[in-house]
């Protein structure tokens, strides 16, 4: 199992929002064993436990599909705690 942590950042706070439901589309990934995740004005913050390593790239690619994500970085899981999480 491979764990990371990712902010994904949105072209809008309101995209944030309205994406939060559906993307990324975790529960339906049965390459994804776990995960936790936040909304943070324009950002999502996720923590993801992978299958394997290989995954990490797949789900990065996923991400990118989506034309209202602005940016992708991985962050580190202090970070995920310490954000704030805003109503979704």
């Amino acid at each position: 199992m491979a764990r990371y942590c990712f902010r994904i950042t949105f072209q809008t706070e309101e995209a944030a929002f309205y994406q939060f439901h559906v993307f990324p589309p975790v529960a339906y990934l049965k390459w994804i064993l776990g995960w936790a995740r936040k909304r943070n004005a324009n950002s999502q913050l996720l923590v993801l436990e992978l299958q394997s390593e290989a995954f990490r790239d797949r789900f990065l690619e996923l991400c990118c599909e989506n034309p209202h994500v602005r940016r992708i970085e991985e962050i580190e899981e202090e970070d995920f705690t310490k954000t704030a999480s805003d109503e979704v």
